[in-house]
């Protein structure tokens, strides 16, 4: 069930990138209710993943997460670049996720 929260936390929140995104862009403030009411979905899921893990690991799998969804929209949908820095960065990250799934 972990998963299927933390995905769906992951969706809604890369809605609100998005949202967030065309916000910029068009200066519709549509966006912004539709980018609040995501964060807001993501919210929800998150407070139920941590009926199955703690606070500190289902919010830093959301952070890190988010930033790979993030950089991957950017990236792909709006064309956006991003240097060897970065993508060394998004490499940590993936790093850093895969150990915390790692139980001691």
């Amino acid at each position: 069930m972990l998963a299927f929260y933390i995905f769906l936390m992951q969706i809604f929140d890369l809605f609100a990138v998005y949202f967030g995104k065309m916000y910029s862009i068009t200066d519709k403030w549509v966006f912004i209710l539709l980018c609040s009411l995501s964060w807001a979905g993501s919210g929800v899921f998150f407070s139920l993943s941590m009926k199955y893990e703690g606070m500190a690991i289902v919010n830093t799998i959301w952070i890190a997460l988010s930033a790979i969804a993030a950089v991957a929209l950017g990236v792909l949908y709006f064309k956006e670049q991003i240097g060897v820095f970065q993508y060394i960065g998004i490499g940590v990250i993936i790093i850093g996720i895969t150990l915390l799934f790692v139980k001691s």
